[in-house]
């Protein structure tokens, strides 16, 4: 997984097109907390799915294992709404 990262980033500083547009779709999806979107995005999309998986995390609340309630995307977005309304 090292190398696969280190030559993603060698691919943006290289200017490899494509290679920044996937870094600011996976940051968008991360906001968003859109698993699928993050999944089909990743360097290796079907460890992230087994390791989500494996995590078990309560879906209903949708944020990520290492947060939880306290996420900051869900936590952001939570206010966003309410100042919206």
């Amino acid at each position: 997984m090292a190398v696969r990262i280190a030559a993603h980033a060698a691919d943006i500083v290289k200017g490899i097109p494509g290679a920044i547009e996937k870094d600011n779709a996976m940051a968008r999806y991360r906001k968003d907390l859109d698993w699928e979107g993050q999944f089909s995005v990743a360097l290796d999309p079907e460890k992230a799915r087994c390791l989500r998986a494996e995590s078990g995390v309560d879906e209903s609340h949708g944020a990520c294992t290492m947060c939880g309630a306290l996420c900051a995307y869900k936590v952001m977005n939570e206010r966003s709404e309410k100042k919206a309304v």
